[in-house]
């Protein structure tokens, strides 16, 4: 049982670490649970401005724990730092998107290198880093820079074995969570959010996306809930249209003819309205060369301010602080930097006002069966890609069925994601699911009442004929196998 804390939005949850719990979870099944059934207990809270702030907010939870009788289930708790998403600001000349989010993130990244460099042993409980909240109006480009720098910090932690006195040593890296593919303007929109945590934050094989919703819902149920009719943001329209458009044809698809015919005209309409008139030349760029330019989103902004000559020198210095290493995500080639035509529409969509203005107009997007169709197909492909690469989703059944658009259990991604033991699955196209609770304050739940809600939904779930989905015994077996599978997700 991998019992995850409830998410906090600031330091101040730490003091009521487990009053909280207790609030919601009864005395003595509490303390049952702690002391016969939890294998890993995952707090998450928010990184300080000051190193020893962080500290002692640490601390705090180690007082908490041993002094409320629970000195041995310490080792159990792991800490993964909280970095929050928030809304942009409104423009102003020379600041990029999100800079509020950026900077507090990277302050906050770096007094959390500087209490990790100290080797306190508090290093031994600090195991990863997670983005989640608003995820609509803060992309994953946000955190990229920070995200590669600190899942690249090595963590030295000891620990001297009481039995024994040995001083055990052992050096990891921070692991990733980012909650991407929860909401979104359109499932497209989601499935780029996926595909740019991949891109941008430096993800590795046993890092965990939360949610991504986007990669498993049903794309025909989906858009009939939505009356075939979206409403969305100009700029945000012109992206996920270009990257499902290039991203498709990178998997090797072959896009209808018509569609590509659509998805072409809306393109150039928007690129004519949105950036057209704040180019030097008044150039059009080709579908492809905005894709391109959409990959450089995971550097820093900063960059692209920059002169062309002092640009290119950045491009093979080697800086000296370790954070200004990861300015330029590595993942992309610098072939596409030295484009000038990519460099200017990333330095637009950034710093020019009118771009901004324009790109945040609502627009609407109207859906045929032939885009559905497309966007079944490449969510089959990420899935598949997922896989090779080994990232983990984490679902969370009743916040999904509470929030989002599912009508069933039954209907939840997590079956879609992994259906292994219940019926034959093709191969490689199986991910390595966990069920959780997401926020417990919130959404009043318990793992076991999740694990039990999903066995219930597959016992209940009839075909046309009025016929069980499911075979009782493998719905017995998949929960298990989930089961294992989520304690294998534990930051180790």
């Amino acid at each position: 049982m991998n019992l995850m804390m409830p998410k906090c939005p600031d330091g101040s949850f730490a003091k009521k670490l487990f009053s909280l719990y207790l609030t919601y979870l009864p005395t003595e099944k509490f303390k049952y649970a702690m002391k016969e059934n939890v294998i890993s207990l995952e707090a998450r809270i928010c990184p300080k401005d000051k190193t020893s702030k962080l500290y002692e907010t640490l601390k705090r939870y180690e007082h908490i724990v041993k002094d409320g009788g629970y000195k041995k289930e310490y080792e159990k708790l792991l800490y993964v730092l909280h970095f929050p998403k928030k809304s942009d600001k409104d423009f102003v000349l020379g600041i990029p998107r999100n800079d509020n989010v950026r900077r507090e993130s990277v302050r906050k990244a770096q007094k959390t290198v500087a209490l990790l460099e100290k080797r306190t042993d508090l290093n031994e409980h600090i195991r990863g880093i997670d983005a989640c909240a608003n995820e609509m109006f803060c992309r994953p480009e946000v955190f990229g820079q920070v995200f590669r720098y600190l899942s690249d910090t090595r963590v030295l932690s000891r620990k001297k074995e009481e039995e024994t006195m040995v001083l055990n040593e052992k050096t990891t890296n921070l692991h990733i969570t980012y909650h991407a593919g929860e909401d979104f303007f359109d499932i497209t929109d989601g499935l780029r959010a996926i595909d740019e945590t991949i891109l941008f934050c430096g993800l590795k094989r046993g890092s965990r996306l939360g949610h991504a919703l986007a990669l498993g819902i049903e794309p025909e149920e989906y858009y009939r809930f939505k009356g075939y009719k979206l409403l969305l943001e100009k700029q945000v329209l012109l992206d996920d249209i270009v990257w499902i458009y290039c991203r498709a044809k990178e998997m090797g698809c072959q896009i209808d003819s018509e569609l590509e015919s659509i998805l072409k005209e809306i393109y150039y309409d928007l690129y004519e309205e949105l950036y057209h008139d704040n180019t030097d030349d008044h150039s059009h760029p080709s579908m492809y060369e905005y894709y391109q330019s959409w990959k450089l989103r995971g550097d820093n902004p900063e960059l692209y301010k920059l002169g062309n000559e002092e640009f290119e020198r950045k491009l093979v210095i080697t800086e000296l602080q370790r954070f200004d290493r990861y300015q330029f995500n590595d993942k992309v080639r610098n072939e596409i930097r030295k484009n000038r035509t990519c460099r200017k529409l990333y330095y637009l969509y950034h710093f020019n006002e009118n771009v901004r203005r324009k790109g945040k107009e609502i627009i609407e997007f109207k859906i045929n069966h032939k885009y559905i169709n497309l966007v079944r197909w490449l969510q089959d492909k990420m899935i598949h890609e997922l896989v090779e690469l080994g990232i983990s989703i984490e679902t969370n059944p009743s916040s999904n069925y509470l929030i989002g658009t599912i009508q069933k259990y039954e209907e939840h991604p997590i079956i879609r994601f992994n259906s292994r033991k219940l019926r034959d699955t093709l191969p490689n196209m199986s991910l390595h699911v966990s069920i959780n609770t997401d926020d417990q304050g919130v959404f009043d739940t318990l793992l076991e009442n999740e694990y039990a809600l999903m066995a219930l939904a597959l016992k209940k779930a009839k075909d046309k004929d009025g016929h069980s989905l499911f075979d009782l015994e493998s719905i017995y077996e998949w929960i298990d196998y989930v089961r294992r599978m989520g304690i294998e997700q534990i930051f180790n």
